[in-house]
């Protein structure tokens, strides 16, 4: 809860932030926890429905704090989400950040609400999320006073989903490192239907390039190996459950690149003893995400 003169202080200094034609609007909350706190955030589009951020901050903001983003499962935890890395962030120079889509608004935010799962498209005033991080990325940075111009994602199951297909369709040079975790399955580099392959999509060889030469590393919990997706025959082909599927996408990676010969950056890595599980992928993705901060 915001004491009076911090509520004060904060609608004084509120204001419209305008960028590439597009409104942002940060209303300040914050929660504690573990120690750490948590502060809520309101981000509002000029043209598309809100979305809540919760985000946490280091001890001491700088030219090279790195952000870094966190994306929820079907779940759709955002807070719970980051708590999972708290353990992992302590002491790094790093803002810890999780937005959350409603599912009212982003129904299919896995896709980017560019299409349903079944591959059927959405009406074309859908919202779009294709360039989502980057517009909070900015704002945030701006906020900061933050000249490091990279940032970090993480996604796990749903989230990892939504992480594939941002890196395929944000075309922001800006992405340092990701990693997908647990993701139920993949949009591969051929002509099956979007989202499980890239028909239907507009994407040059260009922009898959820059996908495959970014530091990507693709994590799958030894463990989870639930079959899934049962009555979805696009998700069924890729393999029975997220373990299979997993490494049928990373290999048939290593085969485009070498087939286009096209730079290739990606690690794959199966944790041992964990399932579907974010704060077990969490740990496992930690050293990777946050090993030089």
């Amino acid at each position: 809860m915001i004491g009076k003169e911090v509520s004060a202080n904060l609608l004084k200094n509120m204001k419209i932030t305008k960028i590439f034609s597009i409104s942002f609007f940060f209303l300040l909350l914050s929660f504690n926890s573990s120690g750490k706190e948590i502060y809520q955030s309101t981000f509002i589009y000029s043209n598309k429905p809100d979305i809540e951020v919760f985000y946490s901050l280091p001890e001491e903001v700088n030219d090279e704090t790195m952000i870094l983003f966190i994306i929820h499962g079907a779940s759709r935890d955002a807070k719970g989400y980051l708590k999972d890395f708290f353990p992992h962030i302590q002491g790094k120079n790093l803002i810890a950040v999780a937005p959350q889509f409603s599912e009212d608004y982003y129904p299919h935010y896995a896709f980017l609400n560019l299409s349903q799962i079944d591959g059927k498209k959405l009406p074309t005033d859908s919202p779009k999320l294709d360039n989502v991080l980057g517009d909070i990325f900015e704002v945030l940075s701006s906020q900061h006073k933050i000249r490091n111009d990279k940032y970090r994602i993480y996604g796990h199951s749903g989230g990892a989903q939504f992480v594939q297909r941002y890196l395929l369709f944000s075309n922001d040079s800006r992405i340092d490192k990701a990693v997908l975790a647990n993701a139920g399955f993949y949009t591969f580099m051929n002509q099956n239907l979007f989202p499980f392959g890239l028909r239907g999509v507009d994407l040059d060889d260009e922009e898959i390039k820059r996908v495959l030469r970014t530091k990507v590393a693709l994590y799958v919990g030894e463990n989870d190996t639930k079959r899934n997706f049962k009555k979805l025959k696009g998700a069924r082909a890729q393999g029975k459950n997220r373990l299979v599927r997993g490494e049928t996408f990373f290999l048939s990676l290593v085969s485009y690149a070498e087939e286009f010969e096209m730079p290739f950056r990606w690690q794959y890595q199966i944790i041992k003893n964990v399932g579907h599980d974010n704060a077990g992928m969490a740990s496992g993705a930690a050293y990777f995400i946050l090993e030089d901060l």
